[in-house]
């Protein structure tokens, strides 16, 4: 699992964090076969920045293999 944390600075958003996890991520699963935002599946790739802001966990499954389905 690769992860990427970034602090979201109370000064002009929530104070909270905002994290990216992989699974499965290596040279060769450069696509994303699902996504999931603070345990929710997602059906779509897109947050609307005041989801981002508020803080949670995007984690993203990856694959060698395009999901079509996920736009």
């Amino acid at each position: 699992c690769d992860k990427v944390e970034i602090d979201l600075s109370s000064e002009y958003y929530s104070g909270k964090t905002f994290t990216i996890e992989t699974v499965n991520n290596s040279k060769d699963n450069v696509y994303i076969k699902s996504a999931t935002f603070n345990g929710v599946e997602l059906d779509k790739l897109r947050l609307k920045h005041n989801e981002i802001v508020k803080g949670g966990v995007l984690k993203l499954i990856m694959s060698n293999v395009p999901n079509k389905e996920l736009k």
